[in-house]
């Protein structure tokens, strides 16, 4: 596959700008809840790494460039989300916390 530098650099930027909008909005709904800018920069990295998977199977898909933005700000939007339901069904899977059996 051949990289295109610059493309990869905007599809990186928009993946970051989504994960950081997604913490702005959350924040916007619970005022009282502080946020460190650490959790932001996290939350950019996370947005980040799903954004690039995103990019790679859409530019190996052959969608349009317009499509792949498109889609790379929403999975960075999401990206958090994405990856927090990945950790608890693999919590579960692999019974890694204390669950239900516990409580019984």
């Amino acid at each position: 596959m051949n990289i295109n530098w610059l493309e990869l650099l905007i599809n990186i930027i928009l993946a970051s700008f989504g994960g950081i909008v997604k913490k702005l909005v959350e924040k916007e709904k619970n005022p009282d809840v502080k946020i460190s800018p650490g959790y932001y920069s996290a939350s950019a990295f996370i947005s980040l790494f799903a954004g690039i998977i995103v990019y790679f199977l859409c530019k190996e898909a052959k969608f349009s460039i317009y499509l792949i933005m498109a889609v790379t700000a929403l999975a960075g939007f999401g990206g958090t989300q994405a990856i927090h339901m990945i950790y608890n069904a693999g919590k579960k899977k692999f019974k890694l916390e204390d669950g239900e059996d516990k409580k019984q």
